[in-house]
């Protein structure tokens, strides 16, 4: 089998299985750095990692399936696989329950704080999302960053936050 045909197919696979998962569960997520250990994460060879530029930017997850149903994408930063997808499915369950979140809006989440922002260059970041509904970046889907507080309610940007700002970026000043 040649590159392109095993592209391609690893294509369509990956597109049939997150097909499967947005029927059954309502959405699909794609988790992006930090200390990933899924097999797919562990596949790339050492020498094929841009390990410093993963050092400086936090791990970040997001939804795709959202579009599907009218509204935007979500987005999370700087937590870990489990608790970025805990979120994301808590707050895309409300969606597929009939709930439009909307930039601005505080909402709460296991006695968290979560602020639902917008985000301005989602052609940036929704790279899994945009292929999925195969859209170029410049007509990408749109998306909403989902911003987490402390246990106190205070945001990274606050004064006497316990959170470290760069753990999650303020709308607009991350890319992929």
């Amino acid at each position: 089998m040649d590159t392109e045909a095993a592209l391609t197919a690893f294509r369509d696979q990956t597109r049939q299985r997150m097909a499967m998962g947005i029927r059954e569960l309502g959405v699909w997520n794609t988790y992006v750095g930090g200390d990933c250990e899924c097999g797919t994460c562990a596949a790339v060879p050492a020498d094929a990692r841009d390990d410093d530029v993963a050092a400086e930017r936090p791990p970040f997850a997001y939804t795709t399936g959202l579009h599907g149903v009218g509204h935007p994408e979500l987005l999370v930063f700087g937590l870990s696989p489990a608790s970025a997808c805990g979120v994301l499915n808590a707050v895309s369950g409300w969606v597929h329950a009939g709930r439009d979140l909307v930039p601005g809006e505080l909402v709460e989440l296991d006695g968290r704080s979560l602020l639902i922002e917008a985000v301005p260059n989602p052609g940036e970041i929704f790279f899994a999302a945009n292929g999925f509904y195969e859209r170029p970046p410049e007509f990408s889907v749109l998306g909403l960053q989902v911003t987490w507080s402390d246990e106190a309610g205070r945001f990274a940007w606050e004064d006497g936050s316990l959170l470290d700002p760069a753990d999650q970026p303020r709308p607009g000043e991350f890319r992929a």
